[in-house]
């Protein structure tokens, strides 16, 4: 199935080099090729998700902090489309360049946890990964984001929808949505 997709994140280091190599493009400083897509560094995502913190799962005085990554598989002749209409969470956030992955999280109880969510990186998933048969598929990686949820109190129940803002995201699986439900016990 096309769209956005959570990743088990245990996997990423040995799916993503460590490093820049030739085969790859520092999309920061010059355009992808279909022969040298851009890298995308796993690394990068440890601000938010670490092993060290087992990834948030663990209580920590009374908490829970936990994350996920996601990412948009399968998109074969998609493209991302510039976004008119940005929610007001992310505003401070949009480049064009970008889509932008917008979450909310709301406790069985009714309060909206949506303040305590980061998502790295901020700006989303950047339009040079797409499409994404134009590119080498030996040397392609999947760009991804890293959602955190801040402080989750132990006891609550809540649920995470996340979804890619772009107009035509009617175009992946589940209309480029993904929910969760977290059970902080």
């Amino acid at each position: 199935m096309t769209g956005l997709k959570l990743v088990c994140i245990s996997s990423l280091p040995a799916a993503y080099p460590a490093k820049h190599e030739g085969r790859h493009r520092n999309c920061w400083l010059e355009n992808p090729s279909a022969e040298t897509p851009c890298f995308f560094d796993a690394s990068w995502l440890g601000e938010v998700c670490t092993r060290q913190d087992s990834y948030g799962y663990e209580e920590r005085e009374g908490h829970f902090s936990p994350c996920f990554v996601m990412r948009l598989e399968q998109t074969g002749d998609w493209r991302p489309r510039f976004t008119e209409h940005i929610p007001k969470a992310i505003a401070d956030h949009y480049d064009p360049g970008f889509s932008p992955v917008h979450c909310y999280a709301k406790e069985d109880r009714g309060q909206d946890l949506s303040s305590n969510i980061t998502i790295y990186p901020p700006k989303g998933f950047s339009h040079l990964f797409f499409p994404v048969s134009k590119f080498n598929p030996e040397s392609y990686l999947l760009p991804m984001v890293a959602v955190k949820l801040h402080r989750i109190p132990k006891g609550s129940n809540l649920t995470v929808e996340c979804s890619v803002v772009t107009p035509n995201a009617f175009f992946l699986w589940n209309n480029g949505k993904v929910v969760l439900r977290f059970e902080a016990v």
